[in-house]
């Protein structure tokens, strides 16, 4: 995931003003620049940030790592760690997905 998309997904849960104020950003602006990818968050806000979402926090400093990182090296490290965690995520997702029962068969004479 994206550092936006993180942003959003805590706007939904929590709504912009409250989350501005649980992140501890001095200006709501800085919540609008992270989210367009102007600037990344501070990351203490990355981490209360992921808390907030209930995920691991490395998460979401490599996503704002990725927001503002110039050197390809350093980018293809943080990108590892997201391809990581989306990684995770599958496989827990795949392991949690409710079972489809079998359907019926429908027998056609003719």
């Amino acid at each position: 995931m994206e550092l936006k998309e993180y942003i959003v997904k805590a706007e939904k849960q929590h709504g912009r003003k409250e989350l501005t104020k649980a992140l501890e950003l001095a200006h709501p602006n800085n919540l609008t620049d992270a989210k367009a990818q102007r600037r990344g968050l501070p990351n203490y806000a990355c981490v209360i940030l992921a808390r907030l979402l209930g995920i691991n926090p490395i998460e979401v400093v490599a996503a704002n790592e990725l927001v503002t990182e110039k050197r390809q090296e350093r980018r293809e490290i943080w990108q590892s760690i997201m391809n990581e965690a989306e990684a995770q995520m599958l496989a827990v997702e795949t392991k949690t997905a409710p079972e489809k029962e079998p359907s019926e068969k429908v027998v056609v004479r003719g």
